[in-house]
């Protein structure tokens, strides 16, 4: 199910799905340190950034905790690439965007997903090898058999098309909210 930026029983119905973690996506991450660094080293505001406005809207709004957030070592090396690569093009000091974004990385909670079980997930007729995106997939369901709750911060499609009737699964999708629900 989709999160209603207009909860308001967040005890009832945010609670329950936030309390084990928010599994975090490659983009969501990806949203935020691209947000940070333009606004701590290019020195832009946070209103010239709506999709990171956004990701910290929700941060505030939901009470969540760098330490509540889940990502899969694929994640993380998605993320980590993407950075090098986007900041390297822009020759802009690595050092200084590394120690920006570490303390967060270093907070959040990294949960390891077997080869195996990968490698098992993707359909030999029409392979798809979004490693990243099984992870989370992984991680998720991991989660539905042990009959927790959970939630997933993401900006993909493919994620939300998956579990968007999952009464276990709280989707908090970039795509779904827009500036004018955070106002």
């Amino acid at each position: 199910m989709f999160f209603n930026t207009q909860e308001t029983n967040y005890d009832k119905n945010i609670i329950p799905f936030i309390k084990n973690g928010i599994i975090v996506d490659t983009s969501v991450l990806l949203v935020f340190f691209e947000g940070l660094i333009s606004v701590r080293v290019s020195k832009k505001t946070e209103d010239s950034l709506p999709e990171y406005k956004v990701v910290n809207w929700l941060i505030q709004r939901l009470k969540l905790d760098w330490k509540k957030f889940y990502i899969t070592p694929h994640i993380l090396t998605e993320v980590c690439t993407n950075i090098r690569n986007d900041y390297c093009k822009k020759n802009w000091d690595f050092t200084k965007v590394f120690k920006e974004i570490a303390p967060f990385l270093n907070d959040v909670i990294q949960e390891n997903i077997e080869n195996k079980k990968i490698l098992n997930s993707v359909n030999p007729d029409k392979p798809i090898l979004e490693v990243g995106d099984i992870s989370i997939f992984l991680k998720t369901d991991d989660f539905i058999k042990k009959n927790k709750k959970t939630a997933i911060m993401a900006k993909d499609f493919g994620i939300s098309n998956k579990y968007k009737d999952d009464k276990d699964v709280l989707l908090i999708d970039l795509y779904s909210i827009s500036q004018s629900d955070i106002n």
